[in-house]
């Protein structure tokens, strides 16, 4: 195994304005790409310079966000948390609508939400016994897939957005088709919770990962089980994969993030400190890049190649629970256990590479 040592440490500056807390974007190799602070205004988070590296654009009233996730085109941000609806803010017109669920129970738990390939159709699921699907355009609730009472940690759909897959603790992994109503069980030997689900591009294989920090792919048309690796560092908090399905990256309660070959599940490199508890990850569209997030609530972005840190964004005072890269490369949505959800625009760290499309 190779280890990347990040690069040199970023610079520090910092700026406080009425007391607030302070918050920085902080690029790589000695350059402070912006600097601002953050004041309290009423319970809502305000930018409180001009040229402010991120936006604070939806505060949930009723506890943490749980997950995040771009439309295929970046014309919206799906967001879940501790309800059973689910949140769609519009990025031409900054407002937000919502799903609702007429049969949810108030204090249900999104964990996980899933953007079909079209953009059609939003599927969320956490705490309860089914996985909700709802229509975009119109904002109806189309299905209720019956998975289990114990809950749900994570879906994903196939590329061709025939199947859902849905991780089942003392079941499996279900692939659902929608259309029927009636899942297949990819695997029925898994009595952990499976907490990060994934597909290849290609559709043929599927990756998830669980406690004993192991990673596992299958074959979706065999449910052959085609490599098991193990990163020797406890539960498995999260897996990320990259959109050209090369890398897959991986994080835990212990050690560093990690990148494996998708193909052969061989570990390439490890990246950045050894502390663990990484509870998000993103890969950039482009695969160059991958967002980080601790308990500490800091966003790291790393350079996948040569395992250097390019930035440390700082502007959550509690734990990030979910990272979003937009399509177009510009934008980190991060969502927080406050109920925060900000919006980094990344286009001011030079540091970043050329993000333009």
């Amino acid at each position: 195994m190779r280890r990347n040592e990040p690069g040199s440490p970023p610079a520090r500056g910092e700026l406080r304005a009425g007391g607030g807390a302070t918050t920085s974007l902080l690029c790589a190799g000695g350059l402070l790409a912006a600097m601002f602070a953050v004041v309290r205004t009423g319970g809502e988070d305000a930018s409180a310079v001009a040229g402010s590296p991120f936006r604070t654009i939806y505060r949930a009233a009723d506890g943490p966000i749980h997950a995040l996730a771009w439309s295929p085109g970046g014309e919206s941000l799906a967001i879940a948390g501790l309800n059973p609806r689910v949140q769609l803010w519009e990025a031409a017109s900054g407002r937000s609508r919502t799903l609702d669920a007429v049969d949810g129970e108030p204090g249900e738990l999104n964990y996980t939400v899933a953007w079909s390939p079209d953009g059609r159709v939003v599927a969320a699921g956490g705490m309860t016994a089914t996985i909700r699907l709802w229509e975009v355009a119109t904002g109806r609730a189309i299905a209720a897939l019956p998975c289990t009472p114990i809950g749900i940690r994570s879906a994903c759909w196939s590329p061709d957005g025939r199947t859902l897959a849905v991780t089942v603790p003392g079941i499996g992994i279900q692939l659902w088709d929608p259309a029927e109503i009636r899942p297949r069980t990819l695997t029925a030997q898994l009595q952990e919770s499976q907490r990060s689900l994934s597909f290849s591009p290609d559709g043929r294989t599927i990756f998830a990962s669980g406690p004993g920090g192991l990673i596992r792919a299958w074959d979706v048309a065999t449910s052959r089980l085609k490599f098991e690796s193990s990163t020797g560092s406890g539960t498995m908090l999260r897996i990320a994969q990259s959109a050209d399905g090369r890398w897959l990256a991986s994080g835990g309660l212990f050690g560093p993030l990690r990148i494996w070959d998708a193909t052969t599940g061989r570990e390439r490199s490890a990246i950045g400190p050894d502390v663990g508890c990484h509870l998000a990850l993103a890969f950039s569209p482009d695969g160059l890049h991958l967002a980080g997030a601790r308990r500490d609530g800091i966003i790291r972005i790393w350079d996948v190649e040569s395992g250097r840190e390019l930035a440390c964004l700082k502007g959550h005072d509690q734990q990030v629970n979910a990272l979003a890269w937009s399509p177009d490369r510009r934008s980190l949505a991060s969502g927080d256990f406050d109920g925060n959800v900000r919006l980094w625009d990344l286009a001011g760290c030079p540091t970043l590479a050329q993000l333009d499309p």
